[in-house]
C-alpha cells in the first residue's frame, strides 16, 4: 500500500515519450487540470517568486476543491441574531464564531463574536462595490430599507512591509508587503424582492415560500455563505430569520435516489426556519389560537403548532385551512424523532393554492407520550388503530367551498341539529385534554399512495384488514365481560407482531363468529388472572393469518346441525379447541367427512379430554 508520506501517488507517466503523450492529449484520452499544477524542484534550477507562488496556488485550490467535495454551508455557529447596544440603545447584529465553506470551497472562520451596526451603510457598501456584490444603486447611509442577505466573503491582503532587493544590477530597493493575511468580510446583500406594498410579516411568509417551495435563490451570490435574511426599514431591524438562507454543510445532497426531492440542507432548513417564524408568531398573538395563513404562506411537511388552536371538547381546530384533512393520533415519544426524519422526504404544503388544490390533502396531529401511557391508551381506546378520529374545522358549520345557492338555502332554513357525539370519542377527547398540557404539539403530512384503475392485472388484498368491523368487536366486548377481560390481557402484551396479530381479531370471520372468536382468544390468553406469555400468545393467534379459517366450522354445520350446538356451548368453546377442529375438518377428505361428525359428537362429550380425542381423530382421518 502506498504511504501518503513519501509523496504523490499518481501513477508517474516520466517514461511515457514525450511525442506519445501528445498523441495522447490530442486524442482526449490524456487530460490535464490547467487549474492544478506545481513547480517540479531540482538542483540548480533558478528560484523565482512566481514559482513560489505557483506552489501555494497549487495547495490552495487544491484544498477549495476538498473543500467542496463535503458540501457548502456552516459547519457550526455563526447564528445570527439581533441585539441591543447597552452604550446606545441601538439595534445590532450579533455574528457568533464559527466557520463554514463557501459553494466555491473557501473557509470561512470567526473566532471572535462580531457586532454589526446596519446603519454603517457607507462602509459595507464599497466593499459590496468591491466585491461586485452590488445589484441596486447605493442608498444614503440613513435610508437602507429592504430585504438583505447576511453574508460572509473569504477576502484576503497583504500587511507587514519589508525592504526588498533590487533584482538587477541598476535596480535600487523598495518596500513590500511580506505577508498575506487571510480574512472574512460581511456584506449585506440585497434580495431582490417585489412585494414592497406587504407587510414586513407578510413579506417573510412570501419569501419563505419562494426558497422552499419555488426552489428560489436569488441573493446567493457565489463565492460567500449566506447566514441570514434580516429585514430592514431605515437601518431598523424588522426581523432576523438565519434559516431562510442559513444552510448546513454535508447535507447537499438530494434524499434517496433524487426522485424530484430537494437537497437535505433546504428541507432541515424549512423545518428550522417555520419553527422560528412560528415562535415569533405566538409570541405576537400571546399564545391566543390563530390560523395559519395569517401568518404563513407554506408548512413543511413535519413541524410543530399551538395547541392552543385545538378544542378537545369538539374536537376541532383552528390552525390548519378547511380543505387539510386533520387526524388525532399518539405515539411513542421515543419513536417522534424517527418519524420526524421519514417525514421530511413529503413534499412540503402550499397554502396559497386554493381549497380544490388543497382538497385530500391530509396532517396527523401527534400526541407524544411515553411508554408506559402508550401501552395504557392502547389498551383503552376503542377503535384498535382501525380509524383515527378527524378533527373538523372550528366553524364547521360554514362550508369552504359552498356554490351561492346552498349560502342562500342555508339562511332560509334553520341548520339541522347536530347529533350528540359517539360515546366512542371520549377516550380520544380525553388523551387530547392531557396534550394540550404541552405548549406545542407535532404535526406530520399523510402520506397518499395513488394506485391506478388502469394498471394491468387484477388487484388483490394483500390483507384481510379491509375487510374488518371494529365497531363489531366493541359491541361483542360490551356484552362479553370474560372476552373483553382477556382481549385487555392480550393488549397489555408489549410485542410488535402480537399487535398485529390482535388487530385481526376486528376481522368480519371472526366478529361474525363469536364463538370462534371467544375460543382464539380464550387460547391466546390463557386461564383466568394470568399474564400469558408473548411467545404462547403469537403461538395461539397465529391461526388468524390463515385466510381459510372458519371454512372447517361452515362443513360441520352444514352436515350436523346437533354438532354445531355441540361446538358453540361454552365448555367448548372455553377449551380453545375450535380452531383445531374447523383446521381438522379441512384436512378430512370430503367423503369421510360424515363419519368424522359421528365420531367428533362422541369426541365432545362431557367428561372427554378434547385434546386427546382430536390428536387421536387426526391420526385416523388424516393421511400422514
Amino acid at each position: 500500500m502506498a504511504l501518503n508520506t513519501l509523496g504523490s501517488n499518481r501513477d508517474q507517466l516520466i517514461d511515457l515519450a514525450i511525442a506519445e503523450r501528445e498523441r495522447l492529449i490530442n486524442q482526449e484520452v490524456l487530460v490535464g487540470d490547467p487549474r492544478r499544477w506545481r513547480p517540479r524542484w531540482f538542483d540548480g534550477r533558478f528560484l523565482a517568486a512566481s514559482d513560489l507562488q505557483a506552489e501555494q496556488n497549487y495547495f490552495l485550490v487544491r484544498q477549495a476543491d476538498l473543500g467542496r467535495a463535503g458540501g457548502s454551508g456552516v459547519i457550526d455557529g455563526l447564528m445570527v441574531s439581533e441585539v441591543v447596544d447597552p452604550a446606545t440603545g441601538g439595534e445590532r447584529l450579533r455574528i457568533e464564531p464559527g466557520q463554514g465553506i463557501t459553494d466555491t470551497g473557501e473557509l470561512v472562520v470567526l473566532f471572535d463574536p462580531l457586532t454589526l451596526n446596519p446603519a454603517d451603510v457607507p462602509e459595507i457598501q464599497r466593499l459590496d462595490a468591491a466585491f461586485g456584490l452590488q445589484v441596486i444603486p447605493n442608498e444614503p447611509g440613513r435610508t437602507r430599507t429592504g430585504l438583505y442577505i447576511v453574508a460572509l466573503r473569504p477576502v484576503e491582503w497583504t500587511a507587514n512591509p519589508i525592504g526588498a532587493y533590487p533584482t538587477s544590477l541598476t535596480g535600487t530597493r523598495k518596500v513590500e508587503d511580506s505577508t498575506i493575511v487571510e480574512g472574512v468580510a460581511v456584506s449585506l446583500i440585497p434580495y431582490a424582492d417585489q412585494g414592497s406594498d406587504e407587510s414586513w410579516n407578510r413579506r417573510r411568509a412570501r419569501v419563505a415560500r419562494e426558497m422552499f417551495v419555488d426552489g428560489r435563490d436569488q441573493g446567493f451570490t457565489s463565492g460567500v455563505l449566506p447566514l441570514a435574511m434580516v429585514a430592514l426599514r431605515g437601518n431598523f431591524v424588522e426581523w432576523v430569520d438565519p434559516f431562510m438562507v442559513r444552510r448546513e454543510t454535508g447535507a447537499e445532497r438530494p434524499a434517496g435516489m433524487d426522485f424530484g426531492f430537494g437537497a437535505r440542507s433546504l428541507r432541515e432548513a424549512h423545518l428550522l426556519q417555520y419553527q422560528r417564524h412560528l415562535a415569533d408568531a405566538m409570541n405576537a398573538n400571546n399564545d391566543q389560537a390563530f390560523l395559519a395563513t395569517s401568518y404563513l404562506d407554506a408548512l413543511p411537511p413535519v413541524g410543530q403548532f399551538p395547541s392552543a388552536t385545538l378544542d378537545a371538547d369538539r374536537l376541532t381546530q383552528r390552525f390548519f385551512p378547511p380543505a387539510i384533512e386533520v387526524e388525532l393520533s399518539f405515539i411513542p415519544e421515543d419513536e417522534l424523532a424517527a418519524v420526524i426524519e421519514e417525514s421530511l422526504l413529503v413534499p412540503p404544503i402550499d397554502l396559497t393554492t386554493g381549497l380544490d388544490q388543497l382538497s385530500g390533502t391530509g396532517v396527523v396531529v401527534l400526541v407524544p407520550l411515553s411508554r408506559n401511557q402508550f401501552a395504557e391508551n392502547r389498551s383503552v381506546l376503542p377503535n384498535w388503530d382501525a380509524e383515527s378520529p378527524r378533527l373538523r374545522p372550528v366553524f364547521s358549520e360554514i362550508k369552504a367551498r359552498a356554490t351561492p345557492r346552498e349560502l342562500l338555502l342555508s339562511r332560509l332554513f334553520s341548520p339541522v341539529a347536530a347529533s350528540a357525539p359517539p360515546a366512542e370519542e371520549e377516550p380520544w377527547r380525553q388523551l387530547l385534554r392531557n396534550g394540550l398540557n404541552q405548549r406545542l404539539l407535532w404535526y406530520v403530512r399523510r402520506r397518499h399512495l395513488p394506485i391506478p384503475a388502469n394498471v394491468a392485472g387484477a388487484s388483490v388484498s394483500a390483507d384481510s384488514s379491509g375487510l374488518a368491523d371494529p365497531r363489531r368487536l366493541i359491541g361483542l366486548m360490551s356484552t362479553d365481560a370474560p372476552l373483553a377481560e382477556r382481549i385487555g390481557r392480550l393488549k397489555s402484551i408489549d410485542a410488535p407482531e402480537l399487535n398485529g396479530l390482535t388487530r385481526r381479531l376486528t376481522e368480519r370471520r371472526f366478529v361474525d363468529n363469536p364463538a370462534l372468536l371467544r375460543s382464539l382468544v380464550a387460547r391466546a390468553a390463557g386461564p383466568e388472572g394470568t399474564a400469558p406469555a408473548a411467545a404462547d400468545a403469537v403461538s395461539a393467534l397465529a391461526a388468524t393469518t390463515d385466510p381459510a379459517l372458519g371454512k372447517g366450522l361452515a362443513l360441520l354445520a352444514e352436515e350436523s346441525g346437533i354438532l354445531a350446538r355441540t361446538l358453540h356451548s361454552d365448555r367448548v368453546v372455553e377449551s380453545g379447541v375450535l380452531p383445531d377442529v374447523d383446521r381438522l375438518a379441512r384436512d378430512v377428505p370430503k367423503e369421510r367427512l360424515p363419519e368424522l361428525v359421528t365420531e367428533l359428537r362422541t369426541a365432545m362429550k362431557a367428561g372427554q379430554n378434547i385434546n386427546e380425542n382430536l390428536a387421536d381423530l387426526r391420526r385416523r382421518f388424516v393421511r400422514p
